[in-house]
C-alpha cells in the first residue's frame, strides 16, 4: 500500500481539499478567482472566433468525426501567444491546464448562450424581421 508523503494527515487534508475544489467548481454562483476574471477579460475579444473554432473541430462533420486534439492545440496556441504573457505572476501559478479548463469552459458556455437565444427563423433580409416572429 502506498503512503502519502505526509502522513495520514497530509492525506485527509488533500481529500478534503480535492472534495471543496470538486464542491467550488459545480457551484454556478460561486465568484471566480483572480485570475479566472483575467481570463475572461483577455479572451473576450476573441470569443466569437474562439466559439466558432471550437463548434466547428468538436461537432461532428458528415462522417461523425470530431477533432478534439485539434481543438486542444488551438486552444493551447491561443493561450501561449494572447493569455499567458499577460497574466500576472499569481495567476501563472494556476498553471496552464486550469487556466485551458477555464477557457475551455468559457467558451463552451458562450456558445451554449449564444445557442439558446439564436432565433429558429433564419434571416433572409437585410431589413429588420422581428415584426414576423
Amino acid at each position: 500500500m502506498m503512503m502519502h508523503p505526509a502522513g495520514e494527515a497530509g492525506a485527509f487534508r488533500d481529500l478534503f481539499a480535492g472534495v471543496v475544489a470538486f464542491f467550488r467548481f459545480l457551484d454556478p454562483f460561486a465568484a471566480p478567482e483572480g485570475w479566472e476574471s483575467d481570463v475572461r477579460e483577455l479572451a473576450a475579444p476573441h470569443m466569437a472566433v474562439l466559439m466558432h473554432k471550437r463548434g466547428r473541430m468538436l461537432g461532428a462533420d458528415l462522417a461523425g468525426k470530431t477533432e478534439p486534439m485539434r481543438w486542444a492545440r488551438e486552444l493551447g496556441g491561443f493561450i501561449d501567444s494572447r493569455i499567458w504573457p499577460y497574466l500576472s505572476a499569481a495567476a501563472q501559478s494556476a498553471g496552464k491546464a486550469r487556466v485551458f479548463d477555464a477557457l475551455d469552459a468559457l467558451v463552451a458556455e458562450g456558445a451554449m448562450a449564444a445557442a439558446a437565444t439564436r432565433s429558429p427563423t433564419p434571416l433572409t433580409s437585410r431589413f429588420d424581421a422581428s415584426w414576423a416572429d
